[in-house]
């Protein structure tokens, strides 16, 4: 009796750490600060100086599917008005205006205007609003990769992204720091930091219910061996 108990609790206490590994793999996502960059001063295509691009990538190393968006930054003394003069996309996407430590993520998406969106080549529908910075003063930027084809909303395996960037009338834009968060987990990211916020998969809660139940199953098992004589 006590080798099919050992060879039962061997067995269930397999599946146990086989799902409770499926579990923790399901709300993977990957954090990545190597695929955003600022160019320039230059010129825009409409003649615009003091134009900087902002580039960023759906993949490490600037490889997937990317997007340049180009600014223009008034002269003539702090605060400055930054303009959208145009992009380069190869996907949907959104910009917002946030403070350092926001929670981006769908909810905040949803429920704020972006100060540059496109909504991919299907609909084409774009949007761009001006805003001000100060001199030498970091702001963020945080966008939406329209990784899962939504037209521009949030959706399964987007990526989600920051950019600290400060600007000063001597050096001009420049990058101070970036973090994107991306794979089929990915639910958003903390600005400022390379916390990603993850959502289990939707059989996720599945698994974990198997996975208490063959726990219960062996404790119930041992239950049963020791009312048995040995």
């Amino acid at each position: 009796m006590k080798r099919i108990h050992d060879s039962r609790s061997g067995c269930l206490r397999f599946w146990c750490l086989l799902v409770a590994m499926t579990c923790g793999l399901a709300a993977r996502g990957d954090v990545f600060t190597s695929s955003v960059a600022v160019g320039g001063p230059g010129t825009s295509g409409g003649g615009t100086p003091n134009t900087y691009g902002l580039d960023m990538w759906t993949q490490p190393n600037f490889t997937g599917n990317g997007a340049e968006i180009l600014f223009s930054i008034s002269q003539g003394g702090s605060p400055y008005t930054v303009t959208q003069q145009g992009f380069t996309p190869s996907i949907a996407f959104s910009f917002f205006l946030v403070p350092n430590g926001t929670v981006f993520d769908p909810t905040y998406i949803q429920g704020n205007t972006p100060v540059v969106s496109y909504s991919g080549a299907l609909t084409s529908i774009y949007t761009s609003q001006d805003f001000q910075i100060s001199e030498n003063t970091p702001f963020y930027l945080a966008f939406l990769q329209d990784v899962g084809g939504s037209g521009g909303g949030p959706s399964p395996g987007d990526g989600y992204g920051w950019a600290e960037l400060n600007y000063t009338s001597a050096v001009g834009l420049t990058l101070l720091g970036n973090a994107i968060s991306g794979g089929s987990g990915s639910d958003g990211i903390i600005v400022g930091t390379q916390t990603a916020l993850t959502v289990p998969e939707p059989s996720t809660g599945m698994l974990m219910a198997l996975c208490a139940w063959l726990f219960l199953c062996l404790r119930g098992s041992r239950a049963l061996l020791c009312r048995f004589p040995r």
